[in-house]
């Protein structure tokens, strides 16, 4: 399913955002955002049109988000830290490992159902109303963190293959083969209360994490309108 999600066509460049509020509450003087391990993949698109992933290309991404999510964060003035990874005997180690795989499901559910033209789920009333569960105070209580922020990507490249398959379906049949993406999204989750606050939507036909220019232009994109 949600490589059926991700083939969907995307414009060339489009962020969109969905939140309830646009300030982070100041309970605290300076609230503090915990930084979560980016989840990403890089993959080529075969001459069929199906994603390989490829482990070296996203080692490489994973290392330049990592850079990108400092650079953000600290052009911001944010008070942040990174998660570390817990020791697996550690009692918390699944429900953390949880919590991330839960946020790249959601933020599947959000895309595909809370953006118009898409008709929304009953009982959400219109609103913007999701959330990762009450397992996020755990995050908050062992990091003093108030706010995590969560980051999910997947980026594609045209193989060669792919590319002459689309020169050929259009001097053949006029029709307009899809080429890599880059999709992704951001939430900045509430871990008092576990609702996503905020969420960003990107998905266009540019971006490269391979390269960490592109990166850090990847994550401004993605972060714009982040609240403060």
């Amino acid at each position: 399913m949600l490589a059926a999600l991700l083939a969907l066509s995307v414009s060339a460049c489009a962020t969109r955002t969905l939140s309830t509020t646009d300030k982070l509450n100041r309970e605290v003087a300076e609230p503090k955002i915990l930084l979560m391990p980016a989840d990403v993949e890089l993959s080529e698109l075969t001459a069929g049109g199906l994603t390989e992933l490829n482990a070296e290309w996203t080692l490489a991404g994973q290392h330049n988000l990592k850079m990108a999510l400092n650079d953000h964060l600290h052009k911001l003035n944010a008070r942040f830290s990174e998660y570390q990874p817990l020791p697996q005997d550690d009692p918390r180690y699944d429900t953390f490992q949880q919590l991330q795989k839960l946020h790249g499901v959601t933020g599947v559910n959000i895309r595909t159902y809370a953006f118009p033209p898409a008709p929304g789920l009953p009982g959400k009333d219109g609103k913007f109303n999701w959330a990762l569960g009450p397992a996020t105070s755990m995050l908050g209580e062992s990091t003093d963190a108030q706010y995590a922020l969560f980051v999910w990507l997947r980026d594609s490249y045209t193989s060669s293959g792919r590319r002459a398959m689309q020169i050929a379906a259009s001097l053949l049949f006029g029709i307009q083969l899809q080429g890599g993406q880059q999709i992704g999204y951001a939430s900045l989750v509430d871990l008092k209360t576990g609702e996503i606050v905020w969420f960003n939507l990107l998905a266009r036909e540019s971006g490269d994490l391979r390269d960490l220019a592109s990166a850090r232009e990847s994550i401004d994109t993605l972060l714009t309108g982040l609240p403060k």
